[in-house]
C-alpha cells in the first residue's frame, strides 16, 4: 500500500512537540503530563485504523486549557484514514479505467488488475481488506461500483455515508456509470 507523505502518528508528534516546547516555560508540570499522554496517542495512531479502538483516555489532562483533546486526535486520525482510502481507491479506479481502455470492458475481479495495472491491490484503510467491487448494471449499460467500507467498518453494500457526522455507510470511490440508472457520475 502507498503511504501518505506524513502519517497520522507523525502529525500528532509534530503537533505535540510544538505544544510541549511552548508549555515548558509556562507550565512545566503540565508539559510533562501532556508529553506522556501524547506518547500513548502516537502509539494508538500507529495502528491500522481497523485495529485502533478509542483514543487513549485524557483524564490526566483535566483542567488543562488550550490543549488538544482525544476528540481532536480522533478527528485527525479519521481524516487521515479517509484520505488514505480515497488515495488507494483512486489508484484502483485509474487501473480499472486503463484496463477498460485496453480490454474494452471492466475486469470481473480486482485481482485481474495485478500485475499489469497495479503492482499489488491497495487495501481499504478502514477494514484492512480489499476494496469492495461490484461489476454490472441493471440496465445493461455496464459500469461498476467501487467502495470502501468507511468509518463504521462494515459493508453496507455501497450505501453512501451522507455527512461527515454520519459514520454509518460506505465511502464510494466510483461508479463510472450509476449501476442502477446508467447515468455517468
Amino acid at each position: 500500500n502507498r503511504r501518505q507523505w506524513q502519517s497520522t502518528a507523525d502529525a500528532i508528534a509534530i503537533d505535540a512537540h510544538w505544544i510541549v516546547a511552548r508549555r515548558r516555560t509556562a507550565a512545566p508540570e503540565l508539559a510533562d503530563v501532556f508529553e506522556q499522554y501524547v506518547v500513548r496517542v502516537i502509539e494508538w495512531a500507529r495502528q491500522p485504523a481497523h485495529l485502533r479502538g478509542p483514543v487513549p483516555d485524557e483524564a490526566e489532562l483535566a483542567g488543562a486549557e488550550n490543549l488538544p483533546t482525544a476528540a481532536t486526535y480522533q478527528r485527525l486520525a479519521e481524516k487521515a484514514t479517509m484520505n488514505e482510502a480515497v488515495l488507494a481507491g483512486s489508484s484502483i479506479r485509474c487501473a480499472l479505467e486503463a484496463y477498460n481502455q485496453v480490454e474494452g470492458r471492466y475486469p470481473r475481479t480486482l485481482a485481474k488488475l495485478v500485475p499489469d495495472y497495479l503492482a499489488e491491490l491497495p487495501l481499504d484503510a478502514w477494514s484492512g481488506r480489499d476494496f469492495r467491487y461490484i461489476l454490472g448494471s441493471l440496465d445493461g449499460m455496464g459500469g461498476y461500483l467501487l467502495y470502501s467500507v468507511g468509518p463504521d467498518g462494515d459493508d453496507d453494500m455501497g450505501l453512501a455515508v451522507w455527512s461527515p457526522d454520519d459514520r454509518d455507510g460506505d465511502m464510494l470511490i466510483g461508479p463510472v456509470r450509476n449501476i442502477f440508472t446508467g447515468r455517468r457520475e
